[in-house]
């Protein structure tokens, strides 16, 4: 009897080191999905902390995200506004994906510098990369957009998400989050046709702050790439998904 006991405690103490294992993730494997997810619009006041300074509130940022269909199948598309308290400038990141595997269709990168458009088409293990000189200003009154180059479609040796090229938290909000789940899938990077891999981890659930007198339980997410940094993000199961985001730039200062 005590020797079978001790079979079950081995086998169940064998389950929590292969648990401990960061689950490696492949665009369409089902682990990342977007099956749950909803439309929402968000709004984050973010700000910075430069070393040995005050905090600075630097502006809001909006995120929303809307149903669509893309070539026949159902997707999603995110736009996220960027803004400045002192200032008109606004930066806008638009992701198109997959709303089933997550896998980017399109992302469109726009500032106030008319020659700052990028926008690229994502095909499996192809990226075309096209840059436009309108500035791409949304409205049914803008003019068409004129291409000022399209570069080679960039070959990869495998799909990959988007998580440097403005999905972020959406990734890890699609993984099958818990304490203590271990993961890495590959990216894109934001600014070279190179691939990357992100690892993260589930460190703990906690109640934090959602708005004004709103509190949601969200699983706190550390996440780690080469060019990413380290990030740490809170993720609500529910819509609007990410919550709360800190990082650590280069020089020290506090985001």
């Amino acid at each position: 009897m005590r020797s079978l006991k001790f079979l079950f405690l081995a086998a169940a103490f064998a389950g929590v080191a292969l648990q401990a294992e960061p689950v490696a993730i492949a665009v369409g494997d089902g682990t990342i999905n977007g099956d749950r997810f909803q439309p929402f619009t968000n709004r984050w006041e973010y700000s910075v902390k430069p070393p040995g300074k005050d905090l600075i509130k630097v502006g809001i940022w909006s995120d929303e995200m809307v149903a669509a269909t893309v070539d026949g199948h159902a997707a999603f598309i995110r736009k996220q506004v960027a803004g400045n308290y002192k200032n008109d400038k606004t930066t806008i990141t638009v992701n198109t994906f997959d709303a089933h595997t997550l896998a980017p269709l399109r992302r469109e990168w726009i500032d106030r510098n008319p020659a700052n458009f990028t926008r690229l088409k994502f095909a499996g293990k192809t990226v075309g990369v096209e840059r436009f000189a309108s500035g791409g200003q949304p409205g049914p009154k803008a003019a068409p957009p004129e291409p000022l180059a399209t570069a080679p479609e960039i070959t990869l040796d495998e799909p990959v998400f988007d998580y440097h090229g403005g999905m972020w938290g959406m990734v890890l909000a699609g993984a099958p989050l818990k304490v203590g789940y271990e993961g890495t899938f590959k990216t894109l990077d934001e600014w070279s046709p190179s691939i990357s891999t992100v690892e993260f981890k589930v460190v703990r659930e906690e109640e934090v702050a959602a708005g004004p007198g709103k509190k949601v339980m969200a699983f706190v997410v550390e996440a780690d790439s080469p060019n990413g940094g380290h990030l740490t993000f809170w993720v609500s199961p529910k819509a609007s998904y990410i919550i709360r985001l800190f990082f650590v730039g280069g020089n020290g200062a506090e985001f």
